[in-house]
């Protein structure tokens, strides 16, 4: 997998490119943890372009979440592929995050 980001508005968008599983989700881990020790705490993690997503990857996820929200931080989810959103629908992780279309949609409802 990979991945690159940039700064929009308050949040990290990290554009997420392959499969975010065992092998791959550790890198991603050391990176999204860097970045909190930076003092970043709100994310949106573009999936548009995820092809598949493990355990591994959703443990990295709730890792994520985990660590913003005492900072009062989020982590937003844009773009995900029918296949990637049954697995959060099936997993309950539906309920743990925002789940949205477009980016422009979570930075515009932020600014509201």
């Amino acid at each position: 997998m990979e991945f690159s980001s940039e700064k929009i508005s308050s949040y990290n968008l990290i554009s997420l490119n392959g499969r975010l599983d065992t092998i791959t989700s550790i890198s991603f881990e050391k990176y999204l943890l860097n970045e909190i020790e930076s003092n970043q705490s709100n994310f949106i993690l573009d999936c548009k372009n995820l092809s598949y997503i493990s355990s591994a990857g959703l443990r990295i996820l709730l890792l994520l979440s985990k660590k913003v929200k005492p900072l009062n931080g989020e982590v937003v989810l844009v773009g995900l592929q029918e296949q990637i959103e049954e697995v959060f629908r099936i997993s309950g992780f539906d309920a743990l995050f925002r789940i949205h279309i477009s980016v422009d949609e979570v930075i515009n409802k932020s600014n509201q």
